[in-house]
């Protein structure tokens, strides 16, 4: 009883090493022919390369066997392509629900105190008093008829509880009818913001 299915068998692996060598020899003929006439043609090796890589490929998909001994080991490696897929996809999402939740996250604006200090002459200071708060590309702009402005007004950044300072010297105007400061800075979501402080005369 189980020496028809081993004959069948055998007479079919038979027939498929027949037609495989009958496949070869048409492969090896037309490739014969082909390379000839790319060699009249004086043609890049690499031609010839690919030709018999095609050749190959082509006798791989035709010839049961060889079709399953290549392709089946290559599928072998698709479903390990496919974890390393999904796992930098969800790395990404990830990455990018954090970036997400970071700019809509809810900004601590600055407060801005502007001062003479104290047993310095004609020096200032500039106090961001929001804790917590990010102030970046801070810079002060005045007028020049209110006070004379004598170093820079722009510094990288002043943070909450940090102070930055400059150097200015009040004018008659400003003696008399006070000095207005606008303060411009930049938070940690990228946005311009800016903030008007006036200092009165009686201050002074």
């Amino acid at each position: 009883m189980t020496e028809e299915p081993t004959s069948k068998t055998s007479r079919g692996g038979v027939l498929e090493q027949t037609i495989a060598g009958v496949i070869v020899l048409a492969i090896g003929a037309v490739a014969a022919w082909v390379f000839g006439l790319l060699s009249e043609a004086k043609v890049s090796i690499w031609v010839y390369v690919a030709g018999i890589v095609a050749a190959g490929v082509f006798a791989t998909l035709v010839y049961a066997p060889w079709r399953r001994a290549v392709w089946g080991n290559v599928a072998k490696w698709r479903p390990l392509t496919t974890v390393r897929t999904l796992e930098r996809a969800k790395a990404e999402g990830r990455a990018e629900a954090e970036a997400d939740r970071k700019k809509h996250k809810p900004s601590i604006r600055a407060q801005w105190f502007i001062y003479p200090v104290k047993d310095e002459q004609h020096m200032w200071g500039l106090m961001n008093t929001a804790k917590g708060s990010i102030a970046k590309d801070v810079s002060v702009h005045v007028s020049n008829s209110e006070i004379k402005i004598g170093s820079a007004l722009d510094w990288p950044e002043v943070n909450g509880g940090d102070t930055a300072k400059f150097m200015g010297g009040i004018t008659g105007n400003g003696h008399r009818y006070g000095v207005d400061f606008t303060v411009a800075w930049t938070n940690e979501h990228g946005e311009r913001l800016s903030a008007n402080y006036s200092h009165e005369s009686d201050r002074f």
